[in-house]
């Protein structure tokens, strides 16, 4: 195995601005899941510092929801990009 090719500084910050915006859309998903789950899931009446059963099995299933759909969304995006991306690779006819 060879070494791993050198890369140039302005590869090395694409790539880390990249990433730093793949985590700020990772953190503001994460924090949009926590409101909106809570908001639906949380009884207003504070009578105990625990969650209820009831209360956990609705955000456990709320959080599984999101992450589905983000998942289901992010497959459409790609293959959507892969397509767009594909006809703008082939030449007009």
């Amino acid at each position: 195995m060879g070494a791993p090719e050198a890369q140039s500084a302005e590869e090395m910050r694409a790539m880390m601005s990249q990433a730093n915006l793949e985590m700020e859309a990772l953190t503001n998903f994460i924090e949009r899941m926590t409101h909106t789950c809570f908001d639906k899931c949380s009884e207003r009446r504070y009578g105990s510092a625990d969650l209820s059963v009831g209360e956990l099995t609705c955000i456990d299933r709320c959080a599984y929801k999101y992450w589905q759909t983000k998942g289901i969304v992010g497959d459409s995006m790609t293959s959507t990009m892969q397509q767009l991306q594909g006809q703008a690779a082939q030449p007009p006819s």
